[in-house]
């Protein structure tokens, strides 16, 4: 018996040991930290490589699935993401996908989400709001169209947008039917009210208030600022708790001390991210999460991809390798968050115990 045992501790020690001298963390229990890699952004940074459980080189793909996914890309896209999923059918994932250019990646890892964990609410964190009616539906700027296609996602809460899509004008060209039934939830930054021209509504479910106006509907939201992050992550784990949650998250959302990325950026701070992010979590049972938003090592080709971005005549992104550092960095501070949120834990015998529930 004392035989068994010593054989087994020195196994226990041995594997303990092998695991820290090869850099190698342990994997969240129950989740896959995976990279779709297009850009080849994320397996840039060592890091975070470490960290990955798995990653599909698509990177000879890129043209096709960058910006915009047309019939070839979405093929490919699909296909690897199929792969993955029978390789880990029931784990839950955290996905990289690259630059904010990747960010309707998000609807094909929606799309497949396993019938365990769906009915959905989606958190969408993003500077943008990226719901546009695109010609490209498969767009970074129109995915979460794609998404509410979906009857069983029941709700897109969108968080901390501060862009100028946010204008009155621009939600002409968003699904206004959505957000006007609630199945759309808008929680600006900072942008506290719209006038929505040319279209008229008594009551929008999806914002804090709206009114009648002459020229159009007046729309009034709760902001992330004007609320508080802890507030608003509260009142979101209220309305959210027991239910599945799915979020995805551009980091063009926060300022530049916490990320760098290909397009203009919003001024939410990581501690007020991970804030509501955690809220939320306390309450909730997050099913999957995807992050983009890094900065793509290479620019777009193609003209019509350059023009459609707006970067036709902006200069090339200049120090490439300071800006991973500053994503890399913010990438490794949700790792560590989302395993001390959603994991749980294991003794030294590699018996799990679940995480103490929070009070």
């Amino acid at each position: 018996m004392k035989t068994k045992l010593v054989a087994l501790a020195t196994t226990i020690i041995a594997s303990a040991l092998f695991a820290v001298s090869s850099g190698k963390a342990a994997s969240i229990p129950g989740w896959k930290v995976l990279n779709f890699d297009v850009d080849q952004s994320v397996s840039s940074q060592k890091q975070t490589s470490v960290l990955l459980d798995d990653k599909k080189d698509l990177h000879s793909a890129e043209n096709s699935i960058r910006l915009w996914t047309g019939a070839r890309g979405l093929k490919i896209l699909r296909g690897a993401i199929s792969d993955m999923r029978g390789k880990y059918p029931e784990d839950k994932w955290l996905s990289f996908e690259g630059s904010g250019d990747l960010h309707q990646v998000a609807a094909t890892l929606i799309e497949t989400l396993p019938k365990p964990y769906q009915p959905i609410t989606v958190i969408q964190i993003d500077n943008h709001p990226d719901w546009f009616n695109a010609p490209e539906h498969f767009h970074c700027g129109a995915w979460v169209v794609q998404a509410l296609k979906h009857p069983w996602v029941e709700k897109v809460i969108m968080v901390g947008q501060n862009s100028s899509d946010i204008r009155g004008d621009q939600f002409r060209f968003a699904p206004f039917n959505e957000l006007r039934s609630g199945r759309v939830e808008m929680h600006p930054l900072l942008k506290e009210q719209a006038l929505v021209p040319f279209l008229w509504s008594s009551h929008v479910k999806g914002v804090a208030a709206s009114h009648k106006r002459i020229w159009g509907t007046e729309l009034k939201f709760d902001t992330v600022r004007s609320v508080g992050a802890e507030a608003m992550g509260d009142r979101l784990a209220r309305e959210l708790a027991g239910k599945n949650i799915y979020i995805s998250l551009d980091k063009d959302v926060m300022g530049e001390a916490d990320a760098l990325t290909d397009w203009d950026q919003g001024q939410m701070t990581l501690k007020e991210l991970l804030t509501i992010i955690g809220k939320i979590t306390a309450s909730a049972n997050l099913v999957g999460m995807d992050i983009c938003g890094e900065r793509a090592p290479q620019p777009l080709h193609g003209l019509l991809k350059r023009i459609d971005s707006g970067r036709l005549t902006k200069p090339g992104a200049k120090d490439f390798d300071h800006a991973n550092q500053v994503n890399e960095k913010t990438n490794l501070d949700i790792i560590k968050f989302i395993e001390r949120e959603c994991a749980v834990s294991k003794n030294v015998s590699g018996e799990v115990n679940a995480r103490p529930a929070k009070k």
